[in-house]
């Protein structure tokens, strides 16, 4: 729990529980490092990919560096690394966050 209202973070910064902080914490321990989901159940019902669909996504006609820079536009590509990117979407099971508003959003519509 947080405090009642914003807080101005040069006096109350440390001192006052911070719920996004809480919220980086929470969401940091969702993936492992490789990008594997540590939810409890999160791949209970999900059929993994056979090694012939592995085989198949491998051929499909798809550069993923040219995506990585082109689309992208970052400098390395993230998700499980035996799943390619161009794969994932409609078959294989993705946890994402897609952001909050928190702090001084409330101040800064006041102005």
């Amino acid at each position: 729990m947080g405090a009642k209202t914003d807080l101005h973070s040069g006096v109350y910064g440390g001192a006052a529980p911070n719920p996004l902080f809480a919220l980086v914490e929470i969401i940091s321990k969702l993936k492992d490092s490789k990008g594997k989901v540590l939810i409890p159940g999160f791949y209970k019902n999900v059929k993994a990919p056979s090694k012939d669909e592995l085989k198949a996504w491998k051929r499909l006609p798809f550069n993923e560096e040219k995506y990585r820079k082109a689309e992208v536009g970052s400098k390395v590509l993230t998700g499980e690394p035996d799943i390619r990117c161009c794969t994932g979407p409609g078959r294989v099971l993705r946890l994402r966050y897609m952001g909050c508003r928190a702090g001084l959003w409330r101040w800064e519509r006041r102005r």
